[in-house]
């Protein structure tokens, strides 16, 4: 990701926000990564985010540092969801992202 797709799935995940950072800077070569994390023999799935190597809460989580997979599924699905008609033209071929003019919901 470039440093401005960085910067603003951070902003979208609340991490600005959250750290009462003003200054919405991300340095050279800085990375996010979502990690899926799996409780034993409990069947329960979780997504963390980490940011230059920070673990930080993201937003419709619940507060809590290791998001219930729903919760981040909902995040994402409500969020950035293309609607359907949108994502139908363009799966089967007869849209491309060039001629799409679809709005992304920030939250």
């Amino acid at each position: 990701m470039h440093d401005t797709n960085l910067s603003n799935t951070l902003r979208f995940l609340g991490f600005w926000k959250r750290n009462d950072i003003r200054d919405h800077f991300v340095t050279f070569s800085s990375s996010l990564r979502f990690e899926l994390i799996a409780e034993k023999g409990k069947g329960r799935y979780y997504m963390r985010a980490v940011f230059d190597g920070m673990e930080f809460l993201m937003d419709g989580c619940d507060g809590k540092m290791y998001c219930p997979l729903t919760n981040w599924l909902n995040l994402m699905y409500n969020n950035l969801n293309m609607e359907h008609e949108s994502r139908e033209a363009i799966c089967s071929g007869a849209s491309d992202f060039a001629n799409l003019q679809t709005e992304l919901k920030y939250n």
